[in-house]
């Protein structure tokens, strides 16, 4: 292989020569369908999602500031914004949204009444629920988790030091640290369920919990 240098690259650029760089690739766009469980959005691979998912009026309405979202789903279309699309669906098929990011650093915002079920996967991710009946798995990575809205809720913080936020509401939520040393404020006034974790990887666990709460394998309740 010869290799250009020096006075050669020069004298190619007097002579006229242009040099063309490959395009910068666009970030792989997240996809919403609907099946039998609701509305699925899946993220596209090596995108640390920043997605927000709000109602309004009668749709769901997805946006990504990372990269675009496409839909193949009947009451879903898209829309154009800075990321290149979104998408809108009819809230009468969001009997459930279904959220499953990939392995960077993802921000989820996922506020309405609709039920989520959340699945963070790999990376030290940041998600926020809103009032429905909420399932979040936070996945490996050291997560925060803030569950703000008054459903009963389900948060597995699992492998990673997690933060697991559920003080901010009005539902009767259950917390499990999983594995690593996690923090859990559960101090809402409501019984909530808290799991620290009872490992060998899980010394280190903290609880902010109230009279009626039911906390175990916590090194630290205070």
């Amino acid at each position: 292989m010869r290799v250009i240098t020096g006075p050669s690259v020069a004298a190619l650029l007097v002579a006229g020569v242009t040099f063309i760089t490959g395009p910068a690739h666009a970030a792989a766009a997240g996809t919403v369908s609907l099946g039998d469980d609701g509305l699925t959005f899946t993220a596209g691979a090596n995108v640390a999602n920043r997605l927000t998912i709000t109602r309004v009026g009668d749709q769901i309405r997805f946006v990504d500031i990372a990269a675009p979202v496409t839909e193949n789903a009947d009451l879903c279309t898209t829309f154009n914004n800075n990321a290149g699309t979104g998408v809108l669906c009819d809230v009468a098929v969001a009997s459930r949204v279904n959220v499953y990011l990939r392995d960077e650093a993802d921000l989820l915002t996922a506020l309405s009444t609709v039920p989520y079920h959340v699945e963070g996967g790999a990376g030290d991710d940041e998600i926020s629920t809103g009032d429905g009946t909420d399932t979040v798995r936070g996945g490996i990575g050291d997560d925060t988790i803030e569950d703000v809205g008054d459903g009963n809720d389900v948060v597995y913080g699992e492998a990673g030091q997690d933060e697991i936020n559920i003080d901010d509401g009005l539902g009767r939520d259950t917390a499990y640290g999983g594995l690593n040393a996690d923090t859990i404020n559960a101090d809402d006034g409501l019984r909530d369920i808290i799991r620290c974790g009872d490992g060998v990887f899980d010394r280190g666990d903290k609880a902010d919990i109230d009279a009626n709460d039911s906390a175990l394998d916590c090194d630290s309740v205070f």
